[in-house]
């Protein structure tokens, strides 16, 4: 029988994403992320199969929070004007410092170059 899994991969991921948002994809490796959730690289490797199987993982969670995310806000004002407001302002939360901004471009170009991630 196989051992039940300790750690969700939404954990994972959650860690992961921290991670690489405070290094950059120049500083983040499966060894890094996994001390940051608490498990081994191994577990990393046996999950997602290898970094980048890992930061396809990260794009598709992103992709896939977009929709809700933009029908919260599509309700989270109390006028036309502000609901737009909140919807054209949505994601740029993490671009709050030129670090910051720096770290989400270099990952972005990165993520342009690889035809899966930019199907994305």
């Amino acid at each position: 029988m196989a051992r039940p899994r300790g750690i969700p991969d939404e954990e994972l991921l959650a860690a992961a994403q921290t991670l690489l948002f405070e290094v950059g994809p120049a500083g983040f490796t499966l060894e890094k992320s996994a001390a940051r959730a608490g498990v081994s690289a191994a577990t990393l490797i046996k999950r997602f199969g290898s970094k980048r199987q890992l930061l396809l993982a990260l794009n598709r969670r992103w992709v896939a929070s977009i929709e809700p995310a933009m029908s919260a806000v599509a309700q989270s004002g109390d006028t036309a004007v502000r609901r737009l407001r909140n919807g054209t302002l949505w994601g740029y939360a993490e671009l709050d410092s030129p670090a910051n901004a720096a770290t989400q471009l270099t990952t972005l170009a990165l993520d342009l170059q690889d035809e899966p991630m930019r199907e994305l």
